[in-house]
């Protein structure tokens, strides 16, 4: 049975200052791998000091590689996979994990786990069994958490409580599925922070993240954080201020919540559509889908609601079609991004759409140097 503390319903407003459209700074883009013109999925990170890309079609079928580049965009390796590869989450230090569906129609996921030379990946293949259907992940080592899609509120058919969807499961041992407690209505965006998981909830599938839950895996406990969000497309943690993100598509605001006080502060804009987040030293990257702009806000400085500099992602031309994914290497400030946008398969397409692509901003780019202190 679900257990709802609902400590901030509302979402407490610090400041919501739109951001006034300014000149942004070209950035030199280099593409790294072409996907293809039918990928439909995310799964793109940086991590290890490598970049993690995944294909999944050619032509219509399947076509299941993990594609590895060092941080300067050289090639390392590439694997076959026996599953789609739909997000690639970090795993621990070295490795990371991949979730997707296989021919056989069940889910599926991999532990890729790389060398110490960095220069070979080890694959550690699991299916999951057909009870769950896994669509993303959260966790680490031990303690893993899947989302079912599967749990989604019929307005006309009120859930029985006595019987809820089952929406979030884990794993045993004996690698059976066993689901959480509370009963979450399309769940999606998970994050295992500390021993809590948080996560998103929709009422459709068609709408995007709407309340943001905090779940206590042990007890069941559910507490809604954060409500009437607006189709929430990407949420992050923040490590360095203990913030969470979220990008809100619908409201083309992004929201920022105080994990420990719960105080929020909702970020307008105005020049494009939020798609994407990724972490930048003290700063906060926010990718905009149609127009490929990059907002950096350092979250620190006093006027932290106007970014400190606008990229613009738009070098790669027809091989990059729109923004839907974001990673940064704070190490050098280089960004990776991707577009994967599915063709329709009944109608013209151009074939040079998606692709995985570098940017690096130059080493006296303001940015660089204030969010990493380059």
């Amino acid at each position: 049975m679900k257990t709802c503390a609902s400590l901030f319903l509302a979402l407490t407003v610090a400041a919501s200052t739109a951001v006034a459209a300014a000149p942004a700074s070209p950035l030199p883009m280099k593409v790294l791998s072409e996907l293809d013109r039918f990928e439909p999925w995310e799964g793109q990170i940086f991590h290890a000091d490598r970049l993690w890309v995944g294909r999944s079609r050619k032509d219509l079928g399947a076509h299941y590689r993990l594609e590895l580049f060092a941080a300067d965009g050289a090639k390392v390796l590439e694997k076959a996979l026996t599953h789609s590869l739909r997000y690639i989450y970090p795993y621990d230090a070295r490795s990371v994990l991949v979730t997707g569906l296989g021919t056989d129609g069940l889910s599926h996921y991999t532990i890729a786990r790389l060398d110490a030379a960095g220069t070979s990946v080890s694959l550690e293949h699991v299916v999951i069994p057909m009870d769950g259907l896994a669509s993303r992940w959260a966790g680490k080592p031990g303690a893993m958490y899947f989302t079912d899609p599967g749990g989604f509120d019929d307005p006309d058919n009120p859930t029985d409580p006595s019987q809820p969807l089952q929406t979030v499961f884990t794993l045993t041992r004996a690698g059976r599925v066993r689901w959480l407690a509370p009963h979450i209505a399309g769940p999606t965006l998970p994050l295992l922070i500390e021993d809590k998981l948080y996560l998103m909830s929709a009422p459709s599938i068609y709408s995007g993240g709407k309340s943001l839950h905090k779940i206590d895996p042990a007890t069941g406990e559910d507490t809604i954080l954060v409500d009437d969000r607006e189709r929430v497309v990407d949420l992050i943690r923040f490590p360095s201020l203990n913030l969470l993100a979220m990008a809100e598509a619908g409201a083309k605001r992004v929201t920022t919540v105080d994990l420990k006080t719960g105080r929020g502060e909702e970020l307008a804009i105005t020049d494009g559509t939020p798609r994407t987040l990724a972490a930048y030293g003290k700063c906060l990257l926010v990718g905009l889908e149609d127009t490929k702009l990059v907002h950096v806000f350092d979250l620190t400085a006093a006027e932290h609601a106007k970014p400190i500099q606008t990229w613009d992602l738009s070098g790669a031309g027809a091989k990059f079609l729109q923004l839907r994914g974001l990673a940064a290497d704070p190490a050098s400030g280089r960004l990776y991004a991707r577009s994967a946008y599915a063709c329709s398969p009944v109608e013209a397409c151009d074939p040079d759409r998606n692709s995985a692509v570098m940017a690096e901003p130059g080493a006296d780019d303001l940015a660089v140097r204030q969010c990493l202190g380059l």
